[in-house]
C-alpha cells in the first residue's frame, strides 16, 4: 500500500462517526431544541462529548453525522458556523452550507480507501442539519439530509433531501422531529399521548434520554437544551454547550 494512502486511511479512519440524537419540539409560542453530546471516532472508540448545537444570528442549529476528520474534527460544523453566522438572507445562508458540506462529503466519500465502506452502508454516513428561526412571529424550521448513494459513474453521489417542517403541507399537527438516532423517541411520540403533559424541557429529555439508554454506545449525556420565541434565544440546560 503506498504509505500516503496508509497514512491518510489511519486519519480518516478515526473520523468522529454517527453518534447523536437531535429532538425538536415546537409549540404555540416558540421552538425547543435538544442534543446528546457524545462522540465517537470512526474505530467505534469514545471520543469525548461535544456541543452539537450552534447558535448563529438569533438561529438556532444542529448537525448528526460526521463532523470531520481527525486534525480538522469540526469541518462540518464549521461549514454551518461560518455561513449561518455570514451576510444575506436566511435561505442565501443555508444555501451556502449546503453547497459546501455536499462538496466536502463528495471529496471525502470519493476517496479510494473510504468509498467502499461508503457504498456497503450509505444509511450510516448520512449528515443531517436542522435550522431554527423565529421570524414574523412563528416557527420556521429546516432540515437538509444529505444521503450517499452510488452513481452511475460508481462514485459516490450525495442527494440533497429537503424538509420543512412545521410550515410544509406535509406535516400535518406535528409537535416533534427527531434527527439521528430517533427510533426509540419517535415510538414514545406516536404510542403515549401523555408525553405532551411535560414542559418541552422535560420531554426532550425524557426522549433524548430513552435513545441514550438503545444506543449507549452512540449515544450519550449531558443533554443541551435551547428555545427561541419572539424574546430571543433562551438557554433551558447547556449541558456541552457551557461556552454559548
Amino acid at each position: 500500500m503506498n504509505i500516503v494512502w496508509a497514512i491518510l486511511f489511519a486519519i480518516l479512519a478515526v473520523a468522529p462517526c454517527l453518534c447523536t440524537t437531535v429532538v425538536v419540539l415546537w409549540t404555540p409560542t416558540g421552538t425547543v431544541l435538544g442534543a446528546d453530546a457524545k462522540i465517537n471516532f470512526g474505530n467505534g472508540k469514545p471520543a469525548g462529548t461535544a456541543c452539537k448545537i450552534g447558535v448563529s444570528k438569533s438561529i438556532l442549529w444542529a448537525q448528526t453525522g460526521l463532523r470531520g476528520v481527525r486534525g480538522s474534527p469540526n469541518v462540518i460544523p464549521n461549514i454551518l458556523t461560518k455561513e449561518l453566522n455570514s451576510s444575506g438572507a436566511l435561505d442565501l445562508r443555508i444555501s451556502r452550507a449546503e453547497s459546501r458540506i455536499h462538496a466536502a462529503m463528495l471529496s471525502l466519500f470519493n476517496l479510494p480507501l473510504i468509498k467502499p465502506a461508503v457504498l456497503a452502508h450509505p444509511e450510516k454516513n448520512q449528515v443531517q442539519f436542522v435550522v431554527i428561526a423565529f421570524e414574523h412571529g412563528v416557527t420556521r424550521m429546516v432540515v437538509r439530509s444529505f444521503a450517499p448513494r452510488k452513481g452511475a459513474s460508481g462514485k459516490v453521489e450525495i442527494d440533497i433531501i429537503p424538509d420543512n417542517c412545521p410550515d410544509a403541507p406535509n406535516c400535518g399537527s406535528s409537535q416533534y422531529e427527531g434527527l439521528g438516532y430517533h427510533d426509540e423517541a419517535d415510538k414514545i411520540v406516536k404510542n403515549d399521548p401523555t408525553l405532551w403533559n411535560r414542559n418541552p424541557k422535560d420531554t426532550i429529555e425524557y426522549l433524548i434520554g430513552t435513545e441514550i439508554k438503545a444506543h449507549a454506545d452512540d449515544v450519550g449525556p449531558p443533554v443541551s437544551i435551547v428555545g427561541i420565541d419572539a424574546l430571543g434565544v433562551h438557554w433551558l440546560s447547556k449541558g456541552a454547550c457551557t461556552d454559548k
